[in-house]
């Protein structure tokens, strides 16, 4: 498990905030915002939850790697790995699926820092899907953090993706370079 983690130690900057109340609703779904208001009517939560960020985390997801693949032409600029278009498009299936996604959530401890249910026998945090849409809500809070800087976000995320591409790449017995 040690060297899966500096496989994503580059990764960890995403989990660096100047507010980090947006890392808190980046982490906190919408059954555990229930949950704690039906128990606490008096004291709610400030943060609310993350739903707008996952879907906003997905399509900035969608958007770099289109210009990480098609307008910086990577990893083909150093290593000519992909000839067409159907290749490119059949990587992102892979590379963007749900269990690396996951992975790299467990990877960067965004497990421990979930808030999806308030019983604390809840199987949800290792549920595939919960990781990976909490590691959306993450790249959906960052663009707020980073005041909307789409070249600032870019930089966190080509570190992600090369991150992706590699382990995808090494699991389907395909190599770049």
């Amino acid at each position: 498990m040690q060297s899966n983690h500096k496989q994503y130690s580059t990764t960890n900057k995403l989990l660096e905030f100047r507010h980090p109340e947006l890392l808190k609703k980046a982490m906190t779904f919408k059954q555990y915002h229930q949950e704690y208001m039906s128990r606490n009517k008096d004291n709610p939560l400030k943060q609310g939850i993350n739903e707008n960020l996952i879907e906003l985390g997905q399509d900035l997801i969608d958007f770099y790697y289109n210009d990480f693949f098609f307008f910086q032409d990577l990893p083909n600029k150093t290593h000519k790995t992909f000839k067409t278009y159907s290749e490119i498009r059949r990587l992102k299936q892979l590379v963007l699926s749900e269990k690396n996604l996951a992975d790299i959530a467990v990877q960067l401890g965004l497990k421990s820092q979930m808030f999806v249910s308030i019983n604390p026998n809840s199987d949800l945090k290792n549920n595939s899907k919960i990781l990976a849409q909490t590691l959306k809500a993450v790249i959906g809070a960052q663009y707020f953090d980073k005041k909307k800087d789409l070249n600032v976000l870019r930089d966190l995320l080509q570190v992600l993706f090369l991150d992706l591409i590699k382990i995808s790449l090494v699991k389907n017995s395909l190599q770049i370079g």
